[in-house]
């Protein structure tokens, strides 16, 4: 029997690098918390808060290193507490804030 490894990862986010200009700054890099288990990944110190019509959820990590597109991976129930429909893939998100930072990405990108 061949063993594969599993495993199981918490609501996350990961950002293309035009986002993380946006949200951090021109030439930001994000500060590595922790390696993940996969090769080259790792968890990083930045948060954002991801809005949804109903709900919100507070210092979501950032997955780095910086990805093509930007992408939130939450569970169903997740979903259903921000009041999006699940699954939710691709369309535009409209509504990440920084973890440090009052404006949210929709203003910032328009």
């Amino acid at each position: 029997m061949k063993i594969v490894p599993v495993g199981v990862s918490a609501r996350h986010i990961h950002l293309s690098p035009e986002h993380i200009e946006i949200l951090f700054g021109k030439g930001y890099e994000l500060k590595v918390l922790k390696p993940l288990s996969q090769p080259g990944q790792y968890a990083a110190e930045e948060t954002v808060a991801v809005i949804g019509p109903k709900g919100k959820f507070d210092k979501v990590r950032i997955l780095g290193p910086a990805r093509g597109k930007t992408q939130i991976e939450i569970s169903r129930t997740d979903a259903y507490a921000l009041g999006i429909p699940a699954p939710f893939a691709n369309r535009d998100i409209s509504t990440v804030r920084p973890g440090r930072r009052s404006s949210d990405l929709a203003e910032r990108l328009n």
